[in-house]
């Protein structure tokens, strides 16, 4: 078990996002668990809202600022910034439930076994508490919140690096990865953030269907199961499709 109080690692890429980003950016600062760093990876923003933002927290976060390939890029260039035992992705639009979030799962007291993976916990989506779980269901889709997941840097360490390749399904992968390489999960009963609808990861576009089936196609070992599963995932598409409509 950590003697003592393990550092946190909080990686946010953005770019031109406004005033959230200050919101997000609050929400780490009011945090009552003071072991964490805060990296924010910006795609060389060019609003002066965004701009000005980083400028007001520069003392107080860590910030690189240039051109990147997209999202997964910027979290895999705050991997190679990163300094702590457990690593935390956020969204510009997302923010932490409350500010006794980090408290509850590192404060004092609560040690955690070396042999945890990952930390997983719950999130406010919309209106609705959602649980997640590392299961055989990953199979179908992916069945964590990136943003309820607390990841231990040895997963990092052993290798993993977001694919940039994928627009909006690099966490799935990462999340197929742990399942496929047996990392431990804990699971806490405990709220960790608040997530954005806002985002590219919450909208419906069959781009991200045809990551899920990319992925999926990395980690089956029977390669002829895949049409099935790509039905699968189509059909998800086409009903959730169906479903916006009507709403």
């Amino acid at each position: 078990m950590y003697a003592k109080s393990p550092l946190i690692s909080i990686i946010c890429p953005c770019y031109n996002s406004g005033e959230s980003l200050e919101r997000m950016i609050l929400s780490v600062l009011a945090q009552d668990y003071t072991d964490y760093e805060l990296i924010v990876v910006d795609g060389k923003s060019s609003d002066c809202t965004t701009l000005g933002i980083l400028e007001k927290y520069a003392k107080k976060i860590i910030c690189i600022s240039e051109k990147d390939d997209g999202i997964y890029d910027a979290m895999n260039k705050g991997v190679e910034l990163a300094r702590g035992k457990w690593f935390y992705f956020i969204g510009a639009d997302d923010y932490f439930y409350d500010s006794a979030v980090l408290n509850r799962i590192f404060g004092k007291g609560n040690n955690i076994n070396e042999g945890v993976g990952l930390i997983v916990g719950k999130a406010l989506f919309g209106d609705k508490v959602r649980s997640y779980r590392l299961s055989s269901k990953m199979f179908l889709e992916n069945t964590l919140l990136h943003q309820a997941v607390f990841y231990s840097r040895k997963i990092f360490m052993d290798g993993f690096r977001y694919n940039k390749e994928f627009r909006v399904s690099s966490d799935y992968d990462l999340n197929f990865y742990c399942y496929k390489q047996g990392f431990v999960p804990l699971y806490l009963n405990v709220m960790v953030c608040r997530f954005s609808l806002e985002g590219i990861s919450s909208q419906v576009h069959f781009q991200s269907y045809k990551e899920e089936m990319a992925v999926r196609k990395k980690y089956i070992r029977r390669k002829w199961l895949c049409p099935f599963f790509a039905l699968y995932s189509y059909s998800r598409y086409v009903i959730r499709k169906i479903v916006m409509l009507i709403k």
